[in-house]
């Protein structure tokens, strides 16, 4: 059977880690052991994104407006996820956590759940760090039948080792599709921000690759900067998806200098 297929009918992952190929690296963790954790990181990622929400409305500041929001929502999303786990089943808030990488893909299990994304399957991989007392790791992979694959350090240990190898894996398996689309005069898009053959463009704005000076990834943000001039574009990692493989597409469009 598919290891897609099977992964809501039990299994505990052994069936969908043999088809996976060979282990590259594994991690796990369990939502008792989270909820240590969550006893303080749990209260900051609560309480401060929230503050940041508010400051920003009462201050009519755009800019700590929207990260008070984006932060409330991930926040949000992990508690919502959390319950749910909750209520699949009798283990409740006890349910093991595993994650492990493969030659092929990848497996997460849930008690005796599990969720597969192949390399191939994955649309895409988006992957955040947030800073605090615990800080956070972790990653989005959504498949291209929709589902999304939530995975951070909070319930996972050892994830944050992880995290560079599958970008990497889902790049590799991304990338001949993407140049071939770049070379046809095709467009690859990245959230916002648009890539072709001629340059980037985001909204109405436009770069002409012989205009491109640095990429570069500094706390927590990805930046487009002018060869003169200073930075065209930015945005936060968590909301610009495989990252890695517009990394590998804009250094092959950009000039060599």
């Amino acid at each position: 059977m598919d290891p897609l297929a099977e992964e809501n009918h039990g299994g505990g992952g052994d069936a969908e880690e043999r088809a996976l190929g060979a282990l590259v690296g594994r991690c796990s963790g369990d939502t008792k052991a989270a909820g240590r954790t969550d006893a303080v990181g749990g209260v900051f990622w609560a309480v401060v994104p929230v503050g940041l929400l508010g400051a920003g409305l009462i201050a009519g500041a755009p800019v700590l407006t929207l990260i008070g929001a984006l932060g409330t929502g991930l926040v949000l999303l992990f508690a919502l996820r959390g319950r749910g786990s909750a209520g699949r089943g009798s283990a409740g808030r006890e349910a093991a956590q595993q994650f492990s990488v493969h030659e092929l893909g990848v497996v997460h299990t849930v008690g005796e759940r599990a969720e597969v994304a192949r390399w191939g399957d994955v649309n895409e991989v988006t992957v955040f760090s947030l800073a605090g007392p615990v800080p956070m790791h972790g990653c989005y992979l959504t498949r291209g039948d929709g589902h999304r694959i939530v995975l951070s350090t909070q319930r996972l240990r050892g994830l944050a080792e992880l995290l560079p190898r599958i970008e990497e894996e889902v790049a590799r398996a991304q990338l001949p599709a993407a140049m071939a689309s770049v070379d046809a005069g095709g467009t690859v898009v990245f959230g916002d921000l648009r890539l072709d053959a001629a340059g980037l463009a985001v909204g109405g704005r436009t770069l002409p690759w012989d205009e491109v000076g640095r990429v570069t990834v500094e706390n927590g943000k990805l930046g487009v900067h002018r060869l003169v001039g200073g930075r065209w574009y930015q945005r936060e990692l968590m909301r610009f998806p495989n990252l890695e493989l517009f990394r590998v597409l804009a250094d092959r469009q950009t000039p060599v200098r």
